[in-house]
């Protein structure tokens, strides 16, 4: 299928359970596509390989669907001879649709089609305890750094991830401490299984002190978030990681004990 089009609605007042867009298309046999919470400062529409300073516009009857992606925004930053594409801010939670060949009759006059939508965000609080056992370690402590990257940041027609999708590190907002508990929220595009999403903890140098995929060994292993469906209807995730005197860790997530953690202490 080629692009006819794209149709925008900006006024949020008007998202209601009755609203409804037209659209002016001719009769025949469509494939639509529903994007939500699209801010164009966090994020842009581009084709395969495209950067934001490069995205180009489709062309109508020209650009294949397969073509056009929706890439979260992000800065570059060069560490340590590494290229990093860092998300340090939080994202507009967003969202996805489709309705795939949809047939528009003109003989039964005007056509309603519901399309649902699903969330491609997720928070992530993260609460620590023992951190002092890691930065103990640590040399020198200011530059202590937490990091979550996955190679989430780049959608398709489809809703699947960009070919070769880039590695997105998400910083994290709101950090606090009180006692010795340390709380960092991440927001995060969708957390597909298999696809990685690691929690970092670096030193100065960049070397890891800690990590751990929160996705695969944590949040899949509670039984609750063991399908890929329940981990995409649940907005908000809990993780707390407790670190002993024995560089021992426990977790839980949203309340539910993880059991075979994956934790790596370097």
């Amino acid at each position: 299928m080629r692009f006819v089009g794209r149709f925008d609605e900006f006024d949020a007042t008007k998202f209601t359970y009755t609203y409804k867009m037209r659209l002016p298309l001719p009769p025949g046999r469509y494939n639509c596509v529903v994007w939500g919470g699209l801010n164009p400062d966090h994020y842009y529409g581009c084709m395969q390989g495209e950067e934001k300073d490069t995205a180009s516009m489709p062309v109508v009857s020209t650009t294949a669907l397969e073509d056009m992606l929706i890439r979260i925004d992000c800065e570059v930053e060069q560490l340590g001879g590494t290229t990093n594409h860092n998300v340090d801010y939080m994202p507009t939670p967003l969202f996805y649709g489709n309705s795939m060949n949809l047939d528009l009759d003109a003989s039964s006059g005007e056509q309603v089609v519901v399309i649902d939508l699903m969330k491609n965000s997720n928070q992530i609080r993260v609460n620590i305890e023992g951190l002092d056992m890691l930065l103990s370690r640590a040399n020198p402590y200011p530059g202590i750094d937490f990091r979550l990257s996955s190679p989430n940041g780049a959608y398709g027609f489809h809703n699947e991830f960009e070919t070769n999708c880039r590695t997105y590190t998400y910083l994290p907002q709101d950090m606090t401490r009180a006692g010795g508990k340390l709380t960092m929220d991440f927001h995060t595009l969708r957390m597909l299984f298999d696809n990685g999403h690691a929690f970092t903890i670096n030193d100065s140098r960049g070397d890891a002190l800690f990590s751990a995929d929160l996705l695969e060994d944590y949040i899949r292993k509670v039984e609750q978030y063991s399908t890929q469906q329940a981990v995409d209807e649940e907005d908000f995730f809990e993780i707390n990681i407790s670190i002993n005197s024995n560089l021992g860790v426990s977790v839980t997530v949203n309340g539910w004990d993880v059991t075979g953690k994956g934790s790596e202490i370097q």
